[in-house]
């Protein structure tokens, strides 16, 4: 995974929310600890898929081994079998991981994102919800463009947009199936993909391999983070 972007983006937003004040270590307050619940992503989300890019590294061979026995043999290896399944349990789990922590970092910048208001004057900051949902909301978007800065979350609505497409992988993965399918991106490369993707029709579509799914999430909450460092009001 390049974390390039993703860190250069987040430390501009963190050294703004430090700036701004948004930390207290005096203060028990939800909405006064969000500089740490915003640094705290950095951390967890490295450690995922850095589990992630382990697990896919070993999933793929130990697949292709299977694979290559059964050819030899009609009898099924147990041992191979039950090692994979292991490491497919595990992928589950980063992946699963990976959404949720994510959906509570997108809360978060909501939070911040309320709380700059707030912190800035704007009598009007409580008609944000707490969750990113209202963002996601056609009809709380109107209010806020219409009640707190329309240029603002007007500039916001298209950096959000994104956010509609995790929610069915994220079910699927969280309160579905919880399991993936190994699919040919015809280009060149095996890897476990999205559950959802391929329709459970293996190598007939170019889809991308998971960790590359998740890459471009964290694209989009780079330049996410990237229009909040540069638009959102300041002291």
């Amino acid at each position: 995974m390049n974390f390039e972007k993703f860190e250069r983006e987040f430390s501009d937003l963190a050294n703004l929310f430090k700036y701004e004040g948004f930390y207290n270590k005096r203060s028990s307050n939800y909405e006064e600890d969000l500089y740490g619940k915003f640094l705290e992503y950095r951390f967890i989300i490295r450690i995922i898929t850095s589990r992630l890019e382990s697990d896919i590294s070993e999933f793929i061979p130990l697949d292709n081994s299977l694979l290559e026995s059964l050819g030899k043999s009609p009898e099924l290896d147990l041992d191979k079998a039950e090692q994979l399944t292991t490491v497919l349990s595990k992928i589950n789990l980063d992946v699963s991981d990976f959404y949720i922590y994510t959906r509570i970092f997108l809360d978060t910048l909501n939070m911040c994102i309320r709380h700059s208001f707030k912190h800035t004057g704007n009598k009007k900051w409580s008609v944000m919800t707490p969750s990113i949902t209202g963002l996601l909301n056609e009809n709380k978007m109107r209010t806020y463009k219409r009640e707190i800065d329309f240029q603002f979350f007007e500039g916001l609505e298209n950096k959000v947009s994104w956010i509609h497409n995790l929610k069915k992988p994220r079910d699927h993965l969280v309160h579905g199936q919880h399991h993936f399918v190994l699919t040919d991106t015809r280009q060149g490369e095996m890897g476990p993909d999205l559950i959802g993707k391929v329709k459970r029709i293996w190598g007939t579509e170019k889809v991308k391999p998971v960790l590359r799914e998740l890459q471009g999430i964290l694209g989009n909450i780079s330049d996410l983070m990237n229009y909040l460092h540069k638009n959102l009001p300041r002291k």
